[in-house]
């Protein structure tokens, strides 16, 4: 189980930082003068690496929404970019109580390992609302069926596409499954 918070929580810790030392600042030189700002002067200095530092590891630590989807059960859906350093990772979340979890039962969606077809990426719904589909780069990298145990719609399951070609051909299988175009 996972929380995901919104994406502006991100910045919650650097307006604290910058808050705290504008304030310490302001209430140093008022009571005991300039001198005293000085050693604050030390610490704006060090300011800008601490903050570069909470954001990097804020970045690399969390989970990115890219998109939600409304199933026509009622479920949602939300794809989300997977804090991993090297690859490209995807992952479906569905609601839970106040938490999410996998809609993949513990699975993710394919992966880019070599940074192929990893261009806007996005959650799709078939007009008859039976499939979801993940397009990433122009091409269909992924489906599965709405139902309550979603179940792949892409040949290759045992396999990750490694090649361009292995891509275009999933991409082609999974829009003849669904009858949809991922232009």
């Amino acid at each position: 189980m996972q929380v995901i918070l919104p994406r502006w929580v991100d910045h919650i810790a650097s307006v604290g930082l910058v808050l705290f030392v504008l304030a310490q600042g302001i209430a140093a030189t008022t009571r005991q003068g300039w001198p005293r700002v000085v050693p604050l002067l030390i610490a704006v200095l060090v300011l800008p690496v601490a903050v570069v530092i909470i954001a990097f590891v804020g970045l690399t630590m969390q989970r990115a929404e890219i998109n939600r989807i409304t199933l026509p059960d009622g479920r949602v859906v939300m794809m989300t970019l997977e804090p991993v350093l090297t690859d490209t990772v995807l992952d479906l979340w569905e609601p839970h109580g106040w938490r999410w979890r996998s809609f993949l039962n513990g699975g993710n969606a394919t992966y880019s390992e070599d940074g192929s077809f990893t261009d806007a990426p996005l959650l799709v719904l078939a007009k008859d609302g039976r499939h979801l589909m993940v397009r990433r780069g122009g091409i269909w990298t992924d489906c599965w069926t709405t139902e309550a145990k979603p179940r792949s719609c892409a040949s290759g399951e045992n396999g990750q596409p490694v090649t361009r070609a292995e891509w275009l051909s999933r991409s082609a299988q999974i829009a003849a499954t669904i009858g949809l175009d991922p232009s």
